[in-house]
């Protein structure tokens, strides 16, 4: 059977991949 994520783990997820991007660009933008 699939395992679901919950609500509150999904959320944590996306919160720290979007994190990951965010400075990703940071460090693109400064070079």
């Amino acid at each position: 059977m699939r395992q679901y994520l919950s609500a509150d783990k999904e959320k944590e997820l996306i919160e720290t991949a979007n994190t990951l991007m965010a400075k990703g660009k940071g460090l693109l933008a400064a070079d």
